[in-house]
């Protein structure tokens, strides 16, 4: 990383990128990273799960598009800064913002959206310092987990696993 003296650097997203490519591969980069980081501690592997990472990739889609749905106005204006570029600073979906947005899901499911995440390794290295996210990345039950990204935000989706039956992979 480039460290510079007394000036801000700012990433700017690149328009012509192929981000539906970064999408994926930053989604990837960022499961592989988490499965890792549970066998180290000792935990079951998340399960992926088509359905929940489906959801995922829904919720932050109607996030991005209609974010004045789940957020009051001081919070719309404070998320439009940090877009804009305007504030350098990491922009995280509250606890109540979070249950808003997930009110029409069915399950236990928690969730963890994040604004800006260029560099994903990072940012999840990052949440092992979250008291809020501590409980799901040291949670020893098992969990599916879907990840979605789109551009520089990410969404994370947390659903424990019940009547788990034995499988032969």
């Amino acid at each position: 990383y480039l460290v510079t003296e007394a000036s801000d650097i700012h990433y700017v997203a690149q328009k012509n990128a192929d981000w539906e490519q970064i999408n994926r591969e930053n989604m990837v980069k960022s499961l592989n990273t988490m499965q890792r980081l549970r066998k180290n501690f000792g935990f079951q592997r998340y399960q992926t799960d088509f359905g929940l990472q489906n959801k995922s990739e829904k919720l932050l889609t109607h996030f991005l598009e209609n974010p004045e749905e789940i957020l009051s106005t001081e919070r719309l204006q404070s998320l439009q800064r940090v877009a804009r570029y305007e504030e350098h600073q990491t922009w995280i979906l509250s606890n109540k913002e979070a249950k808003n947005l997930l009110e029409k899901e069915s399950g236990d499911i928690t969730m963890h959206f994040e604004m800006p995440v260029y560099d994903p390794i990072f940012t999840i290295m990052s949440w092992y310092n979250n008291p809020y996210l501590v409980t799901h990345l040291y949670f020893e039950k098992l969990e599916s987990i879907g990840i979605a990204f789109s551009k520089e935000n990410v969404l994370v989706l947390f659903q424990e696993v019940k009547n788990t039956t034995e499988s032969s992979d």
